[in-house]
């Protein structure tokens, strides 16, 4: 039998809003019941206060430098941050689109080229 789901969290996301997706296409996160409430509290005013909370990060150590390798991608190379750029942006209009008839084998496409480039950028991580 599921969990019962306790909390409900409404969460924004800056970065799927820079990529067009409005907040009800996204914006409920349910944790379970064995969730400490001291979590959900945090959560919930880092969510304020940030826009999000340690769920959705990791920490670095250092700075990391996303152009030093290049991966070449359907006769094109690009860097790090170039493939993840494109990726991002790819698998964002497949997000927007994805109900749209006249838009929909576009965006399935640009899901598909989006995945076959994060599978490159795989290894780099």
């Amino acid at each position: 039998m599921p969990k019962k789901l306790k909390h409900r969290i409404e969460q924004r996301n800056r970065y799927l809003e820079d990529i067009g997706l409005k907040f009800h296409e996204y914006g409920v996160n349910y944790t379970s019941d064995d969730v400490p409430e001291r979590y959900v509290k945090k959560w919930k005013e880092r969510r304020g206060m940030y826009g999000f909370d340690e769920r959705e990060t990791y920490e670095v150590f250092g700075i990391i430098d996303l152009s030093c390798h290049t991966i070449d991608f359907e006769g094109r190379a690009y860097s790090q941050i170039e493939a993840t750029d494109k990726a991002i942006k790819w698998t964002g209009y497949y997000l927007i689109h994805r109900y749209d008839t006249e838009k929909r084998d576009k965006a399935v496409r640009k899901l598909q080229k989006a995945a076959r480039l994060w599978a490159e950028l795989l290894p780099y991580t």
